[in-house]
């Protein structure tokens, strides 16, 4: 068999201010091209966000032929899958080679190019402005072979299931309108699907996450109610069991399952008390903006 092709490209890195005074964050662009086994690519310390910026062959979906797991730090890809892909980085979460107190984007994408070498990773590193926005695609070496990454690190010991030891803090998750998801008519028990309601912080609106991306309330594990993911699935409570529709991940303000590629949605845009909480295809707009 033709051994399958991973090529990962540091196309551009680019700092920008997330908000004046605060903070910075790094944009790293990769390319990963896959064959028919599926490529696993570790990420660094401090991703925030993976985007498909640029689809290069096969059918690229989310969730389907490729994903990624803040938790892990990975990014994977199968089915022929390959593309460019944008990673969000915090600037303060790259290691400096500069001098101390440098900020500037090279000292940050020597720093990724330097944690990509000790994981294995073969990364052909591109010098720019930090201005210019035209990509440079490096040509490929060693005829595009690069030998895999080492395994990745062993999962956490904690699989799955509700453990109040390895839960986050709990809060109300707020909706754009302002209402609080709530377990309907504050029934803690398995079944009960999410709504909106006036926030009131008692135990049906106490949401916390786990490291694997559960989000529990009442000892219960939000799930898509027969675990179909499909437009207009309601989302529930169910007991924690380690399945991947009870896996979900903060992507801005968009609260996104794992494998299924679909968000936590209000359905049909109605913001008001009672208005039942969904799964549907993400599209970033208010219905589907979370605030913890």
């Amino acid at each position: 068999m033709k051994p399958f092709t991973r090529r990962i490209a540091t196309l551009i890195t680019v700092p920008m201010m997330l908000m004046h005074g605060v903070a910075q964050a790094v944009v790293q662009m990769i390319e990963v091209n896959a064959g028919n086994n599926e490529v696993t690519v570790p990420l660094p310390a401090g991703i925030q966000e993976v985007e498909l910026a640029q689809q290069r062959a096969g059918n690229c979906r989310f969730g389907r032929s490729w994903g990624y797991d803040l938790t892990s730090r990975q990014l994977w890809a199968s089915q022929g899958c390959s593309g460019v892909f944008k990673l969000t980085i915090r600037d303060d979460a790259v290691p400096a080679t500069g001098t101390p107190g440098s900020t500037d984007s090279s000292n940050a994408a020597a720093g990724l190019a330097a944690m990509a070498a000790i994981a294995g990773v073969a990364i052909l590193a591109s010098q720019g402005n930090k201005h210019h926005q035209d990509a440079y695609y490096p040509p490929p070496a060693n005829n595009g072979y690069y030998p895999p990454p080492p395994p990745p690190p062993p999962p956490p010991q904690y699989g799955g299931g509700y453990n109040p030891q390895m839960m986050g803090p709990s809060n109300v998750v707020r909706s754009a309108s302002g209402l609080c998801m709530d377990m309907q008519g504050g029934q803690v028990r398995p079944g009960t699907p999410m709504s909106l309601f006036p926030c009131h912080g008692r135990g049906n609106q106490q949401f916390a996450r786990s490291p694997r991306g559960e989000i529990v309330v009442g000892g219960l594990c939000l799930d898509v109610a027969g675990r179909n993911l499909m437009n207009g699935a309601q989302i529930v409570s169910f007991p924690c069991d380690g399945s991947p529709t009870q896996q979900w991940v903060m992507s801005g303000a968009q609260i996104r399952n794992m494998r299924g590629g679909l968000c936590m949605d209000v359905a049909n845009n109605n913001n008001r008390q009672g208005a039942p909480v969904i799964a549907w295809g993400c599209h970033g707009g208010q219905n589907q903006r979370w605030f913890w």
